[in-house]
């Protein structure tokens, strides 16, 4: 009798035991002890909603996409654009200046100090007045000497026959023509100015050249031996 009542008490506990352990699992899946992505999710604030969740619906205006049709995201177009005439530059544009025409001549023949020949051709230097090679001028010791033709031989020196590049649209003329030369960046109206060996005329650019060496007793305005 007592066995029989030892056994009924065991196995009303194992059943009660049973339940117990049925009921706590089923507590614990509800609260997610279980589930470590739940648990991530409770842990960290802030954390991003489980896939299931449902997503949030702003309502606002989105932009209209067409070609023709331009404006600020999420506002709505309800007129077209007006075009406008563009601000004028807050600095007005450089005007780029007219390029120089200059024409290379080569094979140069100096007739007279400002006066070159290019065979039946022949070109006046601007801004001087040449130099007729039959001048004499007349030294400080009372002497004459044929400055005018040391002065186109001094020219001559100056051009050696090479190239010049002179200042006009014409590379071919008849006649005569005048115009401002160079020879390797030398101007050869300020060269002969400079040194004497033509003179300016007043109101010329030059006329300051010449005063000078008229009161430094250069060229044409000195002894021979300059």
């Amino acid at each position: 009798m007592g066995g029989a009542r030892t056994l009924l008490s065991g196995l009303t506990g194992i059943a009660i035991w049973s339940i117990l352990v049925a009921w706590g699992g089923k507590s614990a899946g509800d609260v997610g002890i279980d589930d470590p992505a739940t648990e991530t999710a409770a842990a960290v604030p802030g954390a991003a909603p489980s896939a299931t969740a449902a997503p949030t619906i702003e309502n606002r205006n989105v932009r209209k996409v067409h070609p023709e049709l331009f404006a600020a995201p999420f506002a709505e177009m309800s007129v077209g654009l007006e075009r406008i005439e563009a601000r004028p530059p807050l600095t007005p544009p450089k005007e780029k200046p007219e390029p120089e025409k200059v024409v290379l001549l080569p094979r140069p023949l100096s007739i007279e100090a400002g006066f070159i020949g290019f065979g039946a051709r022949s070109l006046k230097l601007a801004d001087i007045v040449p130099t007729d090679r039959m001048r004499t001028c007349r030294s400080s010791s009372g002497e004459d000497w044929p400055c005018g033709m040391l002065a186109r031989t001094q020219q001559r020196q100056l051009l050696r026959g090479r190239a010049i590049t002179c200042e006009t649209d014409l590379a071919t003329w008849e006649g005569t023509i005048t115009a401002r030369c160079k020879i390797g960046g030398i101007d050869i109206s300020e060269w002969l100015a400079a040194a004497g060996w033509a003179e300016a005329p007043e109101g010329s650019p030059l006329a300051e050249l010449t005063a000078k060496a008229r009161a430094e007793g250069k060229g044409l305005f000195g002894d021979n031996r300059h």
